[in-house]
């Protein structure tokens, strides 16, 4: 084949009689290919396309040197000399693999050209020095790979060292030739045994193997592995055994057997099925010595796996999977049953596949199973509908009427997609059009003729659109939508080397420019360059700020550069060339990560890799032994140094690789136990360090029949079986597997017959939806979700539309959406006030209350009842989408204007009254200004408190390399507390928010949780939490005497929602205030509930509270989140209400922030915990409050920053080159590795966290 036509528009060629182009198609894109006299493919040259106005081609290029041995392939592009042939160029790197004559050794290179013009030839030389990437593979003469290498450091000549200049893996084979053993390059060793029959009856893992068989990896002799299938049924207390081996084993061989497996030999009741013999009927699992897990495989009569019995949990129950198939061997039917001895097996769960004529999946259904009877009930369907060519057009998710329709090209290219619903719609043919529906959101593709994607455009539909089809524009016909536009740009091999966003476009017809656009303020372009390696290096952002990625010749980062100037780290210039580096061991994995800080000297931690039988119950290089922080005098794996710096975490491990104990820094320790299926079942801390809090030693966790979380136990003796319940947690389930009742007891153990509870009702999947519906408070209170009429949109997409109060009529907040989820308004009907992103005079009510690029501009609370704003607060944004500034549109002097380094760090604040420019302020009140080193320590902390522009405090602050602050000192102004922290990070003296020349001595538990605060002599709080690390009591105290015990109960969604006072040693059977939250965010207020009255809260764009219903003032808050002042002065108590800056709950009397994971404190601008999921959260600093940038960010978590109001109100936020700032997608991905990571909580409804409504 020389030519290939896609798409082929018959006025161009002849075409045979009857073939016509079909309508919308005929893009004819041409593909030609060249070969070579052997037939060989030489060149392909693809569909002409437009880059950069210029029409280029393509090009792939593979070149034969047969004599050599040695293929070359690169990749470039044509472009027309206008002479009917063309210039060519080639795009870095050149593909070279080569071959020896003896075949015993096989090299993949990737090299770099010196000239890129011209084809790819066989002329083109390649010294050693041009290769970016290199990999060779050994071979014996029997054509088996032996050893692999792969090169990090390659030399400028010959194969270089392992170590030095690669690092290799080895293979080894048995006598039969099959590969029983595999060395990682750090020394882990891999055996596999076979038997005679050629089944992989055994793994074993080690570092050592000294004298060990083919039959026997331990070196003790023999032939452990000669079990086989003698006809026993398989059940769920199988398990195999090794025999003992009779002779001495190698005391150097380290070898432990972690799985075996056991095949049919076909005799009558192996339960092989019409398979026969060969087939896998059970897997151990070795935890250790003496523990292992047993899975057994049954199979149907025609050989195809029918059941399979998992181990018994530990209260003893085998649930085992069931499989039904049809003629064509496709699975229709998944079941999970209880194995019951002497009775029928219990139904748990059950859910059906459908196909049609085509093998197509057209249906689904899942169905809703009593776990206590096995009855079954409701089912929840899926569908999923096609066009001819079976592209799936329509699909409908299980438990819901929305549908997502998509329209493809003639290439088979989704080019449309569209979010929307119609009720009535039954006639296949209707799953190709729109016209009768209703659309939501929709998103159209545009690709050039090579397939690279051009433009996307975005519409979401008005909140007050009317009609059917698909979405207009805002200026057009209905239904009305807001428009955004991103367009993209790939170099001539189609690698993306910019994005520019152009949001809304003002509202006019966008046309995509044909070269990449300059940065404007309204063009928000992102850009891309890679080297010679093909790898991206330099992304360039909308501010213009570049930065950089450095990679080793195996393709590993071991340098990140942000605001790369010219590399070189300066601490004169700490927002420049902000550098962390990255070194790795033979094994490929992270061995140092280093932060580079002249100020507090390089930040280097280390992680330390290898276990042995005497730490952990496998030996490898691979398992991670210790994670040693840089402030630790001692670098080794194991062990203190000379003197008290000890900041190290060091792990041990079972024979699954599982870590069973942690030790941290303090010394405490802690032990984990797991079920037969793997699953956590204990955290017990068996050594509690100096000066840790002991009153919990011991977490349990415990599964109901389907494996979810069904209680979480918390006690105060680390042995299982002793010891009394400090407090409980249950969950009840409902047949669909939802949450429906978490019973909360603060006081020893869950009695459901007194014990408070949360309940969750939702609908019983009669019609296809199973959304929750209430919410029951443990007082009985009950929270009604609304989804408006019957057949609206709100009820179709199963969108809350209110939040009703439990008399059924009384509407705490109504909403209305900008597409399928964004919220732009939120009506206090009970206030007559309303939170409004809808408020724009023009054609496009949004903008003006956002920007083209979704940010918050112009947020309002509008008093509809007395017409008048309540509150309202503009924004402005530079490229980077930094706030600039903070305008309160009803006061003249609260403005607020920000000053940024050039890593997007906040140095400077000013408040007074801003200019018409909005780029100075005039009768300044208050002014803060930071210096940060390049950590995002403070240095220096300057504070005008009057506006005078005389500093009422200066001072600098000293950090050491773990970022704890070490000094702090002033020039003017009065003398702090400097903190001081325990080993494990955490601040033992904190002080005082109101007053920092004072302050607090902090305790912490085993999990590194606040528990009591102390000063001098006098207890001042004490907090207690419940096995999902959430605080349920606090103590307060006066003058050192117990004052108030006070009890909190929360949603699944770890949300407060009910508050009771303790009394003469017993809770109080009357709430002392309850709170319901919104669904913007997860720290959304609506409305506190005291003595029945509901006093609302409103709240800016970073979710501070700056006012509730009740309220004679109004909050001012510093950036860092410190109450500043009250507007006017507050003649009441602050502590009066709880929830302030961000949402955050404010502590009464300490003025500390408890943010769940955390405690921040304001006035020093950090966390007085580390991340408690380390680097996955923090970046350099485990300390560091929101990457120095409070005003445009929240961390509801504690735990992972950047989560804002844009995105978490779900508008489409296209401007924002920091995906992590305004990507809600990205933000909820990482937020949920961080709470999977911690595992903190069970089956909860994550969506319900961040989400802007429920599903």
């Amino acid at each position: 084949m020389t030519r290939s036509i896609e798409d082929v528009d018959d006025t161009q060629l002849t075409v045979p009689s009857g073939w016509s182009t079909p309508a919308g198609g005929g893009k004819h894109l041409v593909t030609d290919f060249e070969y070579d006299n052997l037939d060989r493919l030489t060149q392909t040259l693809g569909p002409a396309h437009d880059v950069q106005g210029t029409t280029v081609r393509t090009a792939s290029w593979t070149v034969y040197k047969t004599a050599d041995r040695e293929t070359r392939s690169a990749q470039g592009y044509a472009v027309s000399d206008g002479q009917g042939g063309y210039t060519y160029t080639l795009v870095n790197p050149v593909q070279i693999q080569k071959t020896n004559a003896t075949g015993t050794r096989s090299e993949s290179i990737s090299a770099v050209r010196a000239s890129t013009s011209g084809k790819l030839t066989a002329s083109d030389t390649f010294a050693q020095s041009s290769y970016t990437r290199w990999s060779v593979s050994l071979f014996n003469n029997a054509g088996q790979m032996t050893a692999t290498r792969t090169y990090h450091t390659i030399p400028a000549s010959g194969d270089g060292s392992s170590g030095t200049n690669y690092d290799e893996s080895t293979f080894g084979y048995d006598g039969l030739g099959r590969q029983n053993k595999s060395v990682t390059p750090g020394g882990t060793i891999s055996r596999t045994v076979f038997d005679a029959r050629g089944h992989a009856v055994a793994d074993y893992v080690g570092t050592n193997d000294s004298s060990a068989t083919d039959a026997d990896p331990t070196g003790a002799g023999g032939d452990p592995h000669l079990v086989i299938c003698t006809g026993s049924s398989p059940s769920s207390s199988s398990s195999s055994t090794s025999s003992s081996s009779s002779t001495t084993p190698d005391p150097n061989n380290n070898m432990v057997l972690v799985a075996e497996r056991e095949y049919c030999d076909g005799a009558a009741g192996c339960s092989c099925g019409g398979g026969g013999a060969g087939q896998l009927v059970s897997e151990t699992r070795h935890v250790d010595a003496a523990t292992w897990h047993t899975t057994d495989f049954e199979y149907d009569w025609r050989g195809r796996t029918y059941r399979v019995y998992p181990p018994a949990d530990d209260a003893g129950r085998t649930v085992y999977s069931q499989t039904t198939y049809d003629n064509l061997d496709r699975a229709v039917k998944q079941e999970r049953y209880l194995e019951i001895s002497g009775s029928a097996d219990r139904l748990l769960a059950r859910s059906e596949t459908f196909y049609d004529d085509r093998g197509r999946v057209y249906q689904t259904k899942q169905y809703a199973v009593n776990v206590d009877t096995g009855a079954v009930g409701n089912s929840l369907v899926s569908g999923t509908w096609y066009d001819a060519a079976g592209n799936a057009i329509k699909q409908q998710s299980a438990g819901s009427q929305a549908f997502t329709k998509t329209v493809f090209d003639s290439l088979g290219r989704a080019v449309k997609q569209y979010v929307g619903y119609d009720t009535d719609e039954t006639a296949y043919a209707d799953a190709s059009s729109v016209s009768d529906d209703t659309i939501v959101e929709q998103s159209e593709i545009t690709y050039d003729d090579a397939g690279s994607v051009l433009q996307t455009t975005t519409g979401q539909r008005f909140h007050n659109a009317t009609g059917t089809g698909a979405l207009g524009t805002p200026s057009g016909s209905q239904p009305k939508a807001r428009v955004s536009y991103v367009a993209m740009y790939a170099d001539e091999i189609g690698r993306q080397i910019a994005v520019a966003n152009y949001g809304t476009y003002g509202g006019a017809a966008f046309s995509r420019a044909s070269v990449v656009p300059s940065r404007t303020d309204t063009i928000l372009v992102t850009s891309t360059e890679y080297d010679d390696a093909g790898q991206a290096y330099k992304t360039i952002d909308p501010a213009g700020r570049e930065d950089r990625r450095v990679f080793d010749d195996a393709g590993r980062v071991t340098k990140t550069i942000q605001n790369y100037v010219d590399g070189i780290v300066n601490g004169s210039y700490p927002d420049e060339d902000v550098t962390i580096e990255m070194t790795y061991n033979a094994d490929g994995q992270l061995s140092t990560l280093t932060a580079k800080n002249p100020t507090t000297g390089d930040q280097t931690t280390t992680y330390a890799y290898g276990t042995t039988l005497t730490d952990s119950g496998v030996a490898t290089s691979t398992l991670k032994r210790a994670e040693i922080y840089p402030d630790s005098d001692d670098a080794a794996a194991l062990g203190d140094g000379a003197d008290s710096t000890y900041d190290r975490i060091e792990f041990k491990y079972d024979r699954q690789q599982r870590v069973t104990e942690v030790k941290d820094q303090q010394d405490t320790v802690h032990a984990f136990d797991f079920d037969a299926l793997g699953r956590q079942t204990q955290d017990r801390v068996t050594a509690l360090g100096s000066g840790v809090d002991g009153a919990v030693r011991r977490i349990a966790t415990e599964y109901d029949v389907l494996g979810r979380k069904s209680r979480i136990t918390s006690y105060d003796n680390p042995t299982v079986g002793s010891g009394s319940i400090v407090n409980d947690l249950a969950f009840v389930y409902d047949d669909f597997g939802q949450l429906v009742t978490e019973y909360q007891e603060h006081g020893g153990a869950v009695n459901t017959g007194t014990s408070l509870k949360v309940q969750y009702a939702y609908a019983d999947g009669s019609s296809n939806t199973i959304r929750l519906t209430k919410m029951t408070y443990p007082d009985g209170r009950e929270l009604n979700y609304s989804y408006g009429s019957s057949g609206s949109t709100d009820d179709a997409l199963s969108r809350v539309a209110s939040l009703v109060d439990d008399d059924g009529s009384t509407h705490l907040v109504d909403y209305s959406y900008l597409g399928a989820r964004a919220i732009v308004q939120a009506d206090y009907a009970q206030r007559d006030v309303r939170y409004d992103l809808a408020h724009g005079a023009g054609a496009d009510p949004y903008d003006g209350p956002v920007d083209r690029f979704g940010r918050v501009t112009d947020l309002l609370w509008y008093d509809y009842g007395s017409s008048a704003d309540l509150l309202r607060f503009k924004h402005g944004y530079d490229r980077a989408s930094n706030r600039l500034y903070r305008e309160e549109a009803d006061t003249s002097d609260l403005d607020q204007l920000y000053s940024y380094d050039d890593v997007n760090r906040l140095v400077q604040s000013e408040e007074g009254t801003l200019s018409l420019g909005k780029d100075s302020i005039s009768s300044l009140n208050f002014k803060q200004q930071w210096s940060l080193d390049a950590t995002g320590n403070w240095s220096t902390f300057k504070e005008d408190d009057d506006g005078d522009a005389t500093w009422d405090l200066e001072q600098t602050r000293t950090s050491n390399a773990v970022n704890e602050i070490t000094d702090v000192a002033e020039t003017t102004g009065p003398s702090w507390i400097t903190p001081a922290y325990n080993r494990a990070g955490n601040m033992t003296t904190i002080p005082r928010p109101a007053d920092p020349t004072q302050s607090y001595a902090a305790t912490y538990d085993a999990w590194n949780r606040l528990v009591k605060l102390e000063e001098g002599q006098n207890t001042v709080a004490e907090y207690v939490f419940d096995g999902a690390k959430r605080l349920v009591v606090r103590k307060k105290y006066a003058s050192g005497s117990l004052s108030q015990t006070r009890h909190f109960y929360h949603t699944a969604g770890w949300q407060t929602i009910e508050e009771r006072l303790e009394s003469g040693g017993s809770i109080l059977s009357t709430a002392d205030r309850q709170f319901t939250w919104g669904l913007r965010y997860i720290d959304d207020l609506v409305c506190r509930t005291l003595n029945s009255v509901h006093d609302y809260a409103y709240q800016d764009p970073n979710w501070n509270v700056i006012l509730s219903s009740s309220a004679l003032a109004r909050v001012v808050y510093q950036p860092y989140g410190q109450i500043r002042a009250t507007c006017p002065a507050a003649s009441g108590n602050l502590d009066a209400w709880q929830h302030y800056f961000a949402g955050y709950r404010r502590d009464e009397d300490t003025g500390l922030y408890l943010v769940r994971h955390r405690v921040y404190q304001p006035e020093l601008g950090c966390w007085v915990q580390r991340d408690p999921i380390g680097y996955r959260g923090s970046a350099s600093n485990l300390q560091r409050y929101l990457a120095c940038s409070p005003v445009c960010a929240a961390d509801p978590f504690g735990l992972v920053v950047r989560v804002v109001e844009a995105a978490a109100q779900g508008i489409h936020v296209i401007g924002d080159a920091d995906s992590t700032r305004n990507d809600l997608a990205e933000n909820k991905k990482r937020v949920q590795e961080a709470l999977e990571y911690l595992d903190w909580l069970p089956d909860a409804a994550f969506d319900a966290m961040v989400e802007v409504a429920p599903v």
